[in-house]
């Protein structure tokens, strides 16, 4: 499953990733990733989460990162769950058709590993592409 938090900046997308998280943290027998370019959520994360902060890393755009979701989920495959906060912060700019391609990736990596992807990107709901209404995230 691939599911999408979308708005504009400052409209508290961070902050329910972070519960969600923590939630889930709290009833999972799998592991969880947080990724992040920074390390602002560390304060606020489950003990049992793993932070990953991608600002050393050299990302510069959405095929380079779903590289680097590969790799980590390489290294464990016990990862149930994987939370990105800030798509744009990490890649850059997306346009649309990218946007539609990277989720469509990541959505057959979902599958063919059993994790879930729960990501935060930085775009008003309009401006969010219409064929990947499926993957809005709804409380």
């Amino acid at each position: 499953m691939v599911k999408f938090i979308v708005g504009e900046k400052g409209t508290g997308k961070s902050k329910k990733l972070v519960a969600l998280a923590n939630q889930t943290a709290k009833t999972t027998e799998g592991n969880l990733v947080f990724i992040d370019d920074n390390k602002v959520p560390a304060l606020t994360l489950h003990h049992s989460i793993r932070l990953v902060v991608t600002s050393g890393y050299n990302i510069t755009n959405h095929m380079e990162f779903l590289g680097f979701l590969c790799g980590i989920l390489s290294q464990n495959s016990d990862i149930v769950e994987v939370y990105v906060d800030g798509l744009t912060n990490i890649v850059g700019s997306i346009g649309e058709q990218d946007l539609i391609n990277f989720a469509n990736k990541l959505q057959t990596v979902s599958k063919e590993n059993n994790v879930n992807f729960i990501i935060t990107i930085n775009k008003a709901r309009e401006a969010f592409p219409p064929e990947l209404d499926s993957m809005l995230y709804t409380d």
